[in-house]
């Protein structure tokens, strides 16, 4: 059985992601009214906080969704495996072109009304469907639909060639990260290696390939695993702790070492599995963000752009106030999605729910 511990941390994966992006668009603020971003101890705690969400969150959410995805693909019919998946997709897919037309749309009325960021170019339609097909501003809906798209052959050749698996996707990792971050390794390869990138998810790939095949090995390997992982429980949390603060120390100058990056999130991954439930803080609430993590996942980011451009037009002054401008933000991004599926979910439409908000 899948471990019950991971509908809370699909939440608090999320919560991060909200975090991440709340921070991120926040520190731009100052610069829109013709103030300076945070700098000092309040600059390097956002940054320390920025980073919980760009290591750990979308990692987490891979491991967990190929936990899930070994579970429904374990029939022995591979055509009906499919077909469950496809029906999957359509709810994956249609909400992601729902919100991203409304996130191009806002992005259009806030260059409209003067209130952008100054770096937004002016796009047309045609750079909207190029967005839509890479997959901005939501880099990880293309490799989620990849890897479920895959996910019924590695369910069905898993347990016997699993080892292959964790060998292989990692080696054509380390090629994709060496071939998009030459820091990473301090080495230029050949240009003529760059053939083999994918289109639209060779990035995606580069930061994130293990963690769904990861998880469907877990899920498929579940009764052997977890006790393997106690053994070596205080290594891992060695580990992602310390190389977390390097990923910290990175960031903020002190040390150069980006590579640690990558590595962190591979440590914890191993830490998930062995998480009690009743130990997470709030869990119930968790365990409601980790149900609807997709639709917070899509809306967050218009409800963030939408406060900004919102505060521009009328309370200028609030963004470069960040001990405000910041808690504002990320309430507004968990709150406004929250509200609104807590509001659909009470209307008698749940035959299109899952296509709007996934």
């Amino acid at each position: 059985m899948i471990g019950r511990q991971f509908g809370a941390l699909s939440g608090v994966a999320m919560t991060l992601v909200v975090l991440n992006h709340a921070i991120t668009l926040g520190l731009a603020g100052p610069g829109l009214v013709g103030e300076t971003p945070p700098a000092g101890v309040w600059g390097g705690l956002l940054t320390i906080l920025q980073q919980l969400g760009i290591v750990f969150a979308v990692p987490t959410f891979f491991f967990i969704s190929g936990c899930f995805a070994a579970y429904a693909g374990q029939s022995s019919n591979l055509l009906q495996t499919y077909k469950t998946t496809l029906s999957r997709l359509r709810s994956i897919v249609l909400p992601y072109v729902l919100w991203s037309s409304v996130f191009y749309a806002l992005l259009a009325a806030q260059q409209l009304s003067g209130h952008s960021y100054p770096w937004l170019q002016s796009y047309s339609l045609l750079d909207h469907v190029k967005h839509l097909i890479v997959g901005y501003p939501y880099h990880f809906v293309p490799l989620l639909v990849f890897w479920y798209l895959l996910s019924p052959l590695l369910a069905r050749y898993g347990r016997r060639y699993g080892v292959w698996i964790v060998l292989a996707v990692p080696a054509y990792q380390v090629l994709l990260i060496a071939l998009h971050y030459p820091v990473m390794f301090g080495i230029q390869l050949p240009e003529s290696l760059r053939v083999l990138i994918p289109p639209v998810i060779g990035r995606s790939l580069a930061d994130w390939a293990i963690y769904f095949p990861l998880g469907l090995l877990y899920s498929l390997h579940v009764r052997s695993v977890p006790a393997q992982l106690q053994r070596v429980k205080w290594a891992l949390l060695a580990a992602t702790v310390a190389l977390f603060i390097v990923v910290c120390l990175h960031e903020l100058g002190f040390i150069r070492f980006p590579l640690a990056r990558i590595l962190c999130p591979v440590a914890l991954m191993g830490l998930l599995p062995l998480i009690r439930r009743n130990a997470i803080p709030l869990v119930e609430t968790f365990e409601w963000i980790g149900k609807c993590s997709y639709g917070f996942y899509l809306m967050h980011l218009v409800a963030i752009n939408l406060a900004i451009m919102l505060m521009m037009a009328v309370a200028p002054a609030v963004l470069g106030l960040q001990a405000m401008a910041q808690p504002l933000l990320f309430a507004v991004g968990m709150g406004g999605p929250a509200l609104l599926m807590a509001g659909a979910a009470r209307l008698p439409i749940r035959s299109v729910y899952r296509y709007v908000f996934g």
